[in-house]
């Protein structure tokens, strides 16, 4: 129970630090929007066009592939065998 509070106290606080909820809907307001526009907002904004694609999508306002497909999503390898 604790550790689901402090999971929600943590992603509110990186909503508000990200793309606070007033800014998530100007851009929901400005549908549809194109790519270009998407980097626009993240310019005004102080963001990544990703934070504001993956936000879109889980919000389900856009399919989740357009960061890849757009390529604002980028495949990260990790190094499992790498000592900390």
């Amino acid at each position: 129970m604790a550790e689901k509070i402090k999971e929600d106290q943590a992603n509110e606080f990186a909503m508000k630090w990200t793309l606070t909820v007033e800014e998530e809907q100007e851009i929901i307001d400005s549908r549809p929007i194109s790519i270009a526009q998407v980097s626009v907002f993240a310019k005004k904004f102080g963001t990544h066009e990703a934070l504001i694609i993956g936000r879109l999508a889980k919000h389900g306002h856009i399919h989740d592939s357009a960061g890849w497909n757009h390529g604002f999503f980028h495949k990260v390898e990790l190094d499992t065998n790498a000592q900390c």
